[in-house]
């Protein structure tokens, strides 16, 4: 099977597709939205196509994995933020251009293969490490996905693998690539730390009267601030309002006899008397 699918690999159309396949990747991961249409396809390509109801159960199934990941719901904001929408994407539309690829090879597997990954998958294994059929329909069910469904999915990922692997087959990644991965997988750090309590500390004990008094006085200019007043006032004098010209005798004589009784004081005389009972 790898012979024949290396053989088809190297023909022209195959070579298209798988470059179609690597651009998919960048396309949709740039911009979804530059394929929105009215219809209920979200992706197509050849024969096959991906529905939006797939997409909506994908981009779920994402969703609940990053959230199960940081141990919280992720908001939509959130998972845009991650970029999970694009991600889903760019995995639907190289999944259906892998299976255009199978399709176009009339690539297949077998019921017995198929049965066999099934219950190889340590995800449907009982503790004895046998497979399962109760564990197996209790996960998918807590999945919400339906038998038959899982099992078209799974032959279509066998299919894709076989393409995959094939065309991979005998690639040997350059060192510094090795090198860089190895390094961030098994890299390391030492961390040495300090940890203070409260229990390292001395307990501080309340000051006392003359401790604080002490305190206050070497201190108190710092708390000082000079107090101040404000106000407003209007500055009003005779002679800023008073006009001397405009002001006649004839006028002043007339104001005088008009007002001369409050300038008037009334003549007093002090008597003294000495009082006698006879002569």
């Amino acid at each position: 099977m790898l012979v024949v699918l290396r053989k088809a690999s190297k023909t022209l159309f195959a070579k298209i597709l798988l470059i179609l396949l690597v651009a998919s990747f960048g396309v949709w991961g740039v911009s979804a939205s530059l394929f929105s249409n009215t219809s209920d396809t979200v992706v197509a390509v050849g024969d096959q196509t991906v529905s939006s109801a797939d997409f909506a159960f994908a981009y779920q199934r994402q969703v609940a994995d990053m959230s199960s990941r940081f141990g919280t719901q992720l908001t939509t904001e959130q998972a845009r933020a991650f970029g999970i929408e694009a991600q889903v994407f760019s995995q639907l539309a190289a999944g259906a251009a892998l299976d255009q690829l199978a399709a176009d090879m009339n690539l297949g597997l077998s019921q017995d293969r198929l049965a066999q990954l099934i219950a190889d998958d340590p995800a449907f294994k009982n503790a004895a490490g046998s497979f399962d059929r109760g564990l197996f329909s209790s996960r998918l069910r807590n999945a919400g996905l339906r038998e038959d469904d899982y099992i078209q999915e799974r032959s279509k990922v066998a299919i894709r693998s076989q393409i995959v692997d094939a065309t991979a087959d005998g690639f040997v990644a350059p060192k510094v690539l090795i090198d860089a991965i190895k390094s961030y997988r098994y890299e390391n750090r030492d961390i040495n730390y300090l940890l203070l309590t409260n229990a390292n500390i001395e307990p501080v004990k309340a000051p006392d009267d003359a401790t604080l008094a002490a305190w206050f006085e070497t201190t108190k200019s710092g708390y000082r601030a000079p107090e101040y007043r404000s106000f407003n006032y209007v500055k009003l004098e005779p002679a800023d309002i008073a006009d001397k010209a405009s002001i006649t005798d004839d006028q002043i004589r007339e104001d005088y006899e008009r007002r001369k009784s409050s300038y008037e004081i009334a003549g007093t005389r002090t008597i003294e008397q000495l009082s006698f009972e006879n002569r």
